[in-house]
């Protein structure tokens, strides 16, 4: 990273498929209680407690004929890959809609945040796992087709559990210790790497209930600027995978520039604001 703390590089402790892991609060009853002292849905969310089809939750939880294969998942191995392979195996002679790690990823946050649920992908992701995608489809039902109150109440339920819970333990047990969240992941010193690594494996386990994959990122700038071109040739690559139309992209949207800015002979900036 280029980013540094007095004068030492910053690494990260990232949660892996943070989105898809936090979807386990939603399958515990005691979310949907309201209790002091444990993340429930009334103290991150009370706007959507008080619209709650609580009934309707707890029969699809507790009398609700599923099997239990999103429960079963062992999130300390990669979730994106797991899907993948499940697909495989499940839906062997049809149509596979989870083909690649950087596809499922994007079509996760579909499955998860597309209030209409038509996709194909939504429709197999239910076939692999119909509890999980029965709550998601009566969160999406809750108010007006305005509101999205699910991707907030993930939103508040990550900041709750990341800022409010580990950021606390974390400065308790280690006062020293440098930590910048960044969505799901802190940045620290390598001193603290492991130390804050192992806090937080203890507490997303006690409080999500299941052991969680975390993954520690160790980027230098020297890294970075190593794999520069390999990265703008991922870019690229991209950009002709999704044949983007050039000609409304520029009607529309001008290029901000017309060559790649250099600093000392290194390229500093992505091919993708070329013309």
């Amino acid at each position: 990273s280029y980013l540094k703390y007095n004068g030492e590089d910053l690494v990260g402790i990232d949660i892996k498929s943070s989105q898809p892991y936090l979807l386990n609060f939603l399958l515990n009853p005691d979310f949907y209680k309201i209790q002091d002292g444990k993340i429930n849905i009334n103290n991150i969310y009370p706007e959507l407690y008080s619209k709650l089809p609580i009934e309707e939750i707890n029969s699809l939880l507790m009398y609700g004929t599923y099997d239990k294969s999103f429960e079963d998942i062992d999130w300390t191995k990669d979730f994106y890959s797991e899907l993948i392979a499940t697909e495989q195996v499940k839906f062997s002679k049809v149509k596979k809609y989870f083909n690649s790690r950087t596809e499922v990823k994007k079509k996760i946050m579909i499955i998860l945040y597309d209030k209409k649920h038509k996709s194909k992908a939504f429709e197999r992701f239910k076939a692999l796992y119909p509890k999980i995608a029965d709550l998601i489809k009566i969160f999406h039902s809750i108010g007006d087709k305005k509101d999205n109150h699910f991707p907030i109440l993930m939103q508040r339920l990550e900041s709750k559990l990341m800022l409010d819970n580990i950021a606390k333990v974390i400065s308790i047990e280690l006062p020293n210790a440098p930590i910048i969240p960044v969505h799901d992941s802190f940045m620290t010193t390598l001193e603290y790497q492991l130390p804050i690594y192992n806090i937080m494996e203890r507490e997303l386990t006690n409080t999500v209930g299941k052991p969680s994959g975390l993954k520690l990122e160790n980027i230098s700038s020297e890294d970075i600027e190593r794999d520069f071109d390999k990265l703008i040739q991922e870019d690229l690559e991209e950009i002709y995978q999704k044949k983007i139309n050039y000609s409304y992209l520029v009607s529309q949207k001008p290029h901000l520039i017309n060559k790649i800015p250099e600093m000392n002979g290194k390229k500093i900036l992505s091919t993708r604001y070329l013309k």
